[in-house]
C-alpha cells in the first residue's frame, strides 16, 4: 500500500470541477491535454473525484515559471526542504512517460504550506482546472474504495510491469 501511496503522491491532481464536467474532454476515462505542454492524461472516476490516472509531467508551473530540473542526486541528497525541483526516476529521460515527474514537495506545492479543504484548492504544479488534493480528498478517496484495508488493493494496475 505504501508503494501505491508514493505512486498517487508524486503529483496526483484532483479535478477543481465536480459532476457535472464543463465538456466531454473532461470526463473521466477520457484523456486529458495540459495547454502548458500539450501533455495527455488519462483520467479516471472514483467515486465523486476524478483523479488523473499517470503522475504529471509538467516542467512548468501554469504561469510558465519554470521547475528547475535536478539530475544529481548528491544535490538532491544535500538540498534543504524549500528548494523547488524534479527529477525523473532514476535520473533517466527515459523513464519520464511511463513514471512521470518526481518533484520536491516545495516544486509541488509552489510554496503553499497544504490545505485540509475539500477541494484544496491549492493547483500550483497542477494544470489549470486541476489542484493538489488535500488529506480529506485522499480520506475521501479511502472510502470511496473500501476503506483502508482494501483502498490500496483497488488501486493497483493488472499485471507485473511495474
Amino acid at each position: 500500500m505504501v508503494i501505491i501511496l508514493l505512486v498517487i503522491l508524486q503529483i496526483s491532481c484532483n479535478d477543481d470541477e465536480p459532476d457535472p464536467m464543463p465538456n466531454e474532454k473532461w470526463k473521466a476515462g477520457n484523456d486529458w491535454i495540459d495547454t502548458r505542454d500539450g501533455q495527455s492524461y488519462a483520467t479516471v472516476k472514483i467515486g465523486s473525484q476524478v483523479w488523473m490516472a499517470e503522475n504529471l509531467k509538467a516542467t512548468t508551473y501554469t504561469d510558465g515559471t519554470e521547475i528547475p530540473l535536478l539530475e544529481d542526486s548528491l544535490f538532491w541528497d544535500a538540498m534543504n526542504s524549500s528548494y523547488k525541483a524534479y527529477c525523473y526516476y532514476n535520473n533517466s529521460t527515459s523513464n519520464r512517460d511511463t513514471y512521470g515527474n518526481l518533484y520536491t514537495w516545495r516544486a509541488a506545492m509552489n510554496e503553499t504550506d497544504g490545505s485540509n479543504s475539500n477541494p484544496s484548492g491549492i493547483q500550483d504544479a497542477c494544470p489549470v482546472g486541476w489542484h493538489i488534493p488535500s488529506q480529506e480528498e485522499y480520506l475521501e478517496l479511502v472510502d470511496s474504495l473500501g476503506g483502508w484495508m482494501v483502498a490500496g488493493g483497488a488501486l493497483k494496475e493488472a499485471g507485473t510491469t511495474h
